[in-house]
């Protein structure tokens, strides 16, 4: 369970007026309207994944929330910070980075909040 906990996935959503990304564990859900909250966004919903190459720069299943085509605005599930590392994806699918949470937030001027669903 702690390594689920350690792997983050990258999503691409689009609000009202921009583009957003969020990291949250691959075990978790994204929360829609604490994102959108949070994001200072009327609603957020998935991009098509046919669009997520000319926004991004990435295919799907290799999306990292570094080295995007454009500076997006990041958002990380909170409990990010309590982790010595995390693994994201390196650009291409099955390949990953392990990076520590705050060199990762600091390169991606993420913004760290909670944006899952709760557990019931």
């Amino acid at each position: 369970y702690l390594y689920n906990k350690k792997i983050y996935k990258t999503l691409v959503l689009k609000g009202v007026k921009e583009y957003i990304v969020c990291c949250l564990p691959i075990s978790k859900e994204i929360d829609l309207k604490k994102l959108a909250k949070v994001s200072q966004n009327k609603s957020v919903e998935m991009i098509p994944q046919k669009d997520l190459l000319s926004i991004t720069g990435y295919l799907r299943g290799g999306c990292s929330p570094i080295g995007m085509k454009k500076k997006l605005k990041t958002y990380y599930q909170k409990d990010i910070l309590e982790l010595e590392n995390v693994r994201v994806s390196a650009g291409k699918r099955g390949m990953h980075v392990i990076i520590s949470p705050n060199d990762l937030i600091k390169v991606t001027d993420g913004i760290v909040v909670d944006i899952v669903r709760s557990e019931i």
